[in-house]
């Protein structure tokens, strides 16, 4: 009804596509920009600042009072999701990551942190591969992990997309989930 359009751009990761989508966007002259994380390129930063244009990140929070950022802080959930397993009686707690992004190394440190704290880190129960996440990769990684660590009774996934996986052939095994295992995703798709 204001005559807004909303323009959207996927970059994939990848940060010259995030540079090339921006200037594109700009070139609209558009009223605000809505920008995923704060890791950009410097000079993506450079250019988001000399637009003058409003810009929120989202996904993260911030300390720096010069950026806007509606987020969360990716290490504080992950540790809460690691506190509330070992609450539940949970010890051998697995980490399964993909892609490494900046938001799942954040995670990543937040298990490790608590497991830390809880001095129960094992690093062989980690898992962390460079292939984008999917629910394919979260199967096989699930079913990887069991295979050499049967003992393993909850697994962290650093999004739902590898936790959706981990479910699917827990089913396909005749693993009972949370009774046997616990799996916990991440971003509540």
């Amino acid at each position: 009804p204001q005559g807004i359009q909303v323009l959207i751009g996927n970059t994939h990761y990848d940060p010259e596509q995030e540079l090339r989508l921006l200037r594109n966007f700009l070139s609209y002259r558009p009223s605000g920009l809505i920008v995923t994380g704060f890791d950009q390129y410097p000079e993506t930063r450079k250019l988001i600042q000399a637009s003058g244009i409003p810009c929120v990140h989202v996904m993260e929070i911030s300390d720096d009072s010069t950026r806007y950022s509606v987020g969360l802080s990716h290490t504080a959930a992950a540790m809460q999701a690691v506190n509330y397993l070992l609450l539940q009686g949970r010890r051998r707690i697995a980490f399964i990551g993909a892609y490494m992004d900046p938001r799942t190394r954040q995670r990543h440190h937040g298990y490790q942190t608590a497991l830390i704290q809880h001095g129960s880190l094992d690093l062989a129960l980690e898992c962390c591969v460079p292939q984008a996440a999917c629910v394919g990769l979260g199967s096989t990684l699930f079913r990887d992990l069991l295979a050499s660590h049967p003992d393993v009774d909850a697994i962290f996934c650093s999004n739902d997309d590898l936790a959706q996986g981990a479910m699917f052939e827990a089913l396909r095994l005749g693993i009972r989930i949370p009774e046997q295992v616990a799996v916990i995703g991440f971003n509540d798709v």
